[in-house]
């Protein structure tokens, strides 16, 4: 399920148990403040404009864009959740591809898999509440 605020360009993508907000996506405006940004960082601001990607109410990341909002959403308002998963995987971390539905924290088991020394190489490998399972690098 999705809701979107079309004026704020403000994407919510829902678990499909429970209905919490599995992932956010949304573009903030230069000097814009994400409400997951910890107390540190929430200190720095931007002056351009930024895609942000909160999943399960953590930010994963903020970048640099200078595309209109529509452009920077394109994908995520067409629903072309490979596409964003080709560019970085981390974006659709909530989304089984195996069954096209979104959960959140509480309905996928994740096992981080360390393969390189010293521990910085890593994938987590989840596992959604119908059993399929996804790996997504970080």
């Amino acid at each position: 399920m999705r809701t979107a605020d079309a004026v704020g360009h403000d994407l919510k993508f829902a678990c499909n148990e429970c209905g919490k907000v599995a992932t956010r996506v949304r573009v903030l405006e230069p000097g814009e403040i994400p409400g997951a940004q910890d107390d540190f960082w929430a200190g720095l601001t931007s002056d351009a404009r930024r895609l942000c990607v909160e999943v399960d109410g953590l930010q994963a990341w903020t970048s640099k864009r200078s595309e209109t909002a529509e452009e920077i959403l394109s994908n995520w308002l067409a629903g072309d959740f490979h596409a964003l998963r080709r560019e970085n995987d981390m974006q659709t971390a909530n989304r089984c591809f195996d069954c096209g539905k979104w959960y959140c924290a509480d309905h996928t088991r994740s096992e981080r898999i360390v393969y390189g020394a010293p521990a910085y190489d890593y994938y987590f490998a989840s596992v959604c509440s119908r059993c399929y399972q996804c790996t997504v690098e970080r």
